[in-house]
């Protein structure tokens, strides 16, 4: 994923095959935007990243969402960016997100960068979950 961002603060993400790239944004346009390239799964939100243990939808367990708890303001929606296709979502995963009251968007990784680009610029309370 490469991450670029449009407004101070904000993360958006490009997809890079095997990758995470985000990019961090500054306050003026003309400001070049360093680009870091992160190996892996992560979990993204409108101003961080962090790196995420699963690397497969079989990975992806309640424990592995938990901080979807603690962030603030509290995501309404999470992106599951499942790898080159779609993938069904295990059905723990959807009671325990169903039990925070948060609506969930499994697509491929490249489909979810865009949704997860669509909602942030959009001001949403969105959270980005990407294989």
């Amino acid at each position: 994923m490469h991450a670029t961002p449009r407004h101070h603060g904000a993360v958006r993400l490009r997809p890079v095959q095997h990758y995470a790239a985000l990019q961090p944004s500054f306050p003026h346009p003309a400001t070049p935007h360093p680009l870091a390239q992160v190996p892996g799964s992560v979990l993204v939100s409108h101003d961080m990243y962090f790196m995420w243990r699963p690397r497969r939808i079989s990975e992806v367990t309640p424990d592995s969402l938990m901080l979807l708890e603690v962030l603030k303001p509290a995501p309404e929606v999470l992106v599951l960016g499942t790898g080159a296709t779609p993938q069904k979502l295990p059905p723990a995963v959807r009671e325990y997100l169903q039990r925070l009251g948060m609506r969930v968007e499994v697509l491929d990784s490249r489909n979810a960068t865009g949704y997860f680009n669509v909602l942030n610029d959009e001001g949403r309370a969105v959270v980005g979950a990407l294989l």
